[in-house]
């Protein structure tokens, strides 16, 4: 339930707190008053659109701030979504608008987005107005609406048809695909072959690129290379027979030192190492030697290397910056080529599957009509009587099942028949869909009584009913009365309302009106005690002026409202 709602800067109201109870919150008002204005605005803190031209006249923001208290369950679902806690079961909503479009929304003071909060809304609040009658004449609508009423089995079956229904538009849409690129799978299968030929032929080696370009640094400065082994055969010297030889000199200073070892024994240990240097510098020239003779240049070898980089880079242009992405093509190519070669077999092996489901489909699309057929008659009967109870009772109600065309597809999405209501509320009179209803008291009592069918199925927390009942006067408003009561038994209802025997029946009443301040006016939403409740029917009952008799009659009234409500309580209803 909404606890509170505060309001700055939206269309008329400047700054108004109002604080709500649970079950049925009245607005009454004169025209003009902005009665609608709250209801606005709620809706627009629950995620309907709110636009800058809502914003109060000279003001650069409005904002909207709504402590919401829901159940655990809630709670559950909005942290699931959000990943915000709610704190002891409450949530804290706030929505700002600013002159130049932008949205700041806020649950708990986390940031969240716009979608998110339609989200949220959709959980919780539903919103009714003469304009949104046109959302329960849609055909889905309807449909969904029959189905809360079928049997215990019914979902089962139903998901299963969904299922299979979307399994076969996903397989019929893979089959033209693959029927859509038959006349060019011919050319396209050529130039796949020339690819994979042409990176198979290329025999590319993972560590290829770093190799020769390794091997092309060699190459390219061999000259310089074997420069640089003579100069180190040149320090140690060409062979013992030489003035300077590294290695014979570090020998015969070896020998020298191992004769002076005779009479200085701490000299061994040089002796060793002088040793030692001499058979490391001795492997060291010889290791040199070999290489220097077997460095080869061949100006060819140079020319090779080059070639093979500059082809690998023309493939890397064509088919990916390494080697790895190359062969990774390739293998697409494959696939992709062994696709189109196999594409007749793809195509009878989808059909298969498709008629093995159809053949499911048409079975259980015979439950779902049983099914749909069973609860039609209850929800005839249910609606039917309904009607009577607000001042029909000539009012005749069917459900109309109409067969689809099956020749411009197998099957559909809700099943093989489109539902219709159709409905007569006059003696007498041909059945008529709903869209073909003229009256606007008999719509408003019609959408009033699946609005009641619907609350019974679904867990809306919030309903806000916006001046639903144009047409309706004397008795029949008294029964409308009755009905949006018992709507408030399980739920919070906010309904905005002109007709005194609706508001007779409210728990908490509230009046808008108009003040001037400062040159300018304001609307202001003021909480009735009960004396003012009754003050405030009297003026609804027509009185020009607030007469005793006038007094007398909202009490009247009230007192006819209230023995329902004893009523209720005590046949266990309420």
């Amino acid at each position: 339930m909404i606890k509170t709602i505060h309001i700055e800067n939206f269309a008329l109201i400047k700054n108004q707190t109002v604080e709500f109870e649970k079950r049925l919150n009245i607005v009454t008002g004169e025209t003009g008053s902005g009665k609608s204005i709250l209801a606005y605005a709620i809706s627009g803190v629950f995620g309907y659109e709110i636009s800058t031209d809502q914003i109060l006249h000279g003001c650069e923001s409005l904002k909207i701030q709504c402590e919401i208290e829901l159940s655990e369950k809630k709670c559950g679902e909005i942290f699931g979504l959000t990943d915000i806690e709610a704190e002891h079961g409450t949530y804290i909503v706030s929505r700002t608008v600013l002159d130049k479009g932008k949205n700041s929304i806020r649950l708990n003071g986390s940031i969240i987005s716009a979608a998110t909060l339609k989200q949220i809304g959709e959980m919780i609040f539903d919103f009714h107005s003469q304009n949104e009658t046109k959302e329960l004449l849609k055909k889905e609508n309807q449909s969904r609406l029959l189905d809360q009423f079928c049997e215990i089995g019914f979902i089962e079956v139903y998901e299963k048809y969904r299922e299979l229904y979307e399994s076969n538009i996903s397989i019929s849409k893979k089959i033209s695909q693959i029927k859509k690129n038959i006349d060019t799978n011919l050319e396209k299968r050529d130039f796949l072959k020339f690819q994979i030929d042409e990176i198979e032929a290329a025999s590319l080696k993972e560590d290829e690129l770093s190799l020769l370009n390794k091997k092309k640094e060699i190459l390219i400065n061999s000259e310089k290379i074997i420069r640089s082994f003579g100069s180190v055969i040149n320090f140690f010297g060409s062979d013992e027979a030489q003035s300077f030889d590294l290695c014979a000199n570090i020998k015969g200073a070896a020998a020298e030192m191992e004769y002076l070892a005779k009479y200085h024994e701490e000299l061994l240990g040089s002796v060793t190492q002088l040793n030692d240097i001499y058979w490391q510098l001795f492997e060291i020239r010889q290791d040199i030697a070999q290489r220097m003779s077997a460095f080869e240049f061949d100006p060819n070898e140079l020319d090779s290397v080059i070639g093979r980089l500059d082809f690998i880079s023309r493939l890397q242009k064509k088919y990916g910056s390494t080697i790895r992405d190359i062969q990774n093509r390739c293998k697409e190519f494959k696939d992709e080529l062994l696709m189109i070669e196999n594409s007749d077999m793809s195509i009878e092996a989808f059909e298969k599957i498709y008629a093995e489901n159809e053949a499911k489909l048409f079975k259980l699309e015979k439950e779902l009509f049983d099914y749909r057929k069973e609860a039609a008659s209850r929800l005839k009967e249910k609606v039917t009587s309904d009607l009577k109870g607000l001042d029909m009772p000539d009012a005749e109600f069917e459900v109309r099942f109409i067969g689809k065309d099956l020749k411009k597809q197998n099957f559909h999405t809700n099943g093989n028949h489109d539902i219709r209501f159709a409905i007569s509320t006059n003696k007498g009179q041909p059945l008529k869909y709903l869209d073909e209803i003229s009256s606007g008291g008999e719509m408003a009592r019609v959408m009033l009584v699946f609005k009641n069918l619907i609350s019974i199925f679904d867990d809306t927390d919030i309903l806000v009913f916006d001046e639903i009942e144009s047409g309706i006067s004397g008795p029949t408003a008294f029964k409308v009365g009755k009905r949006i009561f018992d709507i408030a038994k399980n739920r919070q209802v906010i309904c905005i309302t002109h007709i005194p025997q609706i508001a007779a029946f409210s728990d908490d009443h509230f009046m808008a009106a108009k003040k001037d301040e400062m040159g300018s006016t304001y609307s202001y939403i003021k909480k009735l005690d009960f004396g003012q409740k009754i003050n405030e029917i009297a003026k609804l009952l027509g009185a020009s002026r607030v007469t005793e008799k006038a007094l007398h009659n909202s009490t009247e009234l009230i007192q006819a409202a209230k023995e329902y409500i004893k009523e209720s309580k005590e046949s266990g209803r309420t």
